[in-house]
């Protein structure tokens, strides 16, 4: 076991991406709710705007062979971000939508080299998020309109895989470090985010026209990321 893990050394070495991550999601079931707060409301000077793109940041650690065939990541964390304001009438709202993902694992190929740049494809398998919507009345604090459930106050029951293409330039021929451009596909295995509960925060003279069932999200979505792959 000590030679195999002494082996393994020699072959890999330790990996850490930072870098900047942006969200482009299309949750109708959400932006529904926004555009029925626009429409129940004339008078507003500024309308919420929908959720659309939301950046963040990405970090995450792993492992990668020397001659940088394959990665693996043990450990990524992802968060994105949104705040969306109403005004009128002297009186403003706001909307903050945020959602972390913490993946599990990833692979990584990059079968593809030429020179320094690469293009490799890769997927995190698992993945567990929170989606928080918070919201506020001028200036008062934020109260929590909906956060995804977990089991055992826990562990999140918002789960995911994600496939991703990477490309990958590396910065010096003689270090692994290098810039590095990923677009990935969040897929929501179910649609647990209830958005009826937002509705009826915002949008409380039109509650009796909720429909529950139409207004389940989930949280897939494109998003692109600009790393920094330390090495």
């Amino acid at each position: 076991m000590l030679l195999l893990l002494v082996f393994a050394t020699y072959l890999v070495q330790a990996q850490t991406s930072i870098g900047l991550s942006f969200a482009t999601p299309s949750w109708r079931p959400l932006n529904s709710v926004i555009d029925r707060y626009n429409n129940l409301r004339p008078w507003l000077d500024k309308d919420m705007g929908n959720i659309g793109f939301m950046p963040g940041f990405t970090v995450s650690f792993g492992l990668a062979p020397s001659k940088g065939k394959f990665a693996f990541q043990a450990l990524t964390l992802r968060k994105s971000s949104q705040r969306v304001t109403a005004k009128g009438n002297d009186d403003k709202r706001d909307l903050s939508v945020r959602l972390w993902t913490l993946s599990i694992f990833d692979f990584t190929y990059y079968p593809v080299t030429i020179g320094r740049l690469s293009l490799g494809l890769g997927a995190y398998p698992i993945e567990l998020s929170r989606l928080k919507i918070r919201g506020r009345v001028n200036d008062d604090k934020f109260e929590t309109y909906w956060k995804s459930p977990t089991v055992a106050t826990f562990f999140l029951t918002n789960a995911s895989s994600t496939p991703h293409i990477d490309l990958r330039y590396r910065l010096n021929p003689d270090k692994n470090t290098h810039l590095h451009f990923r677009m990935y596909w969040m897929l929501s295995w179910w649609g647990d985010e209830h958005m009826v509960f937002v509705n009826d925060k915002i949008n409380s003279p039109a509650v009796a026209a909720n429909q529950y069932s139409t207004q389940n999200m989930r949280c897939s979505h494109i998003g692109m990321q600009f790393l920094f792959d330390l090495f």
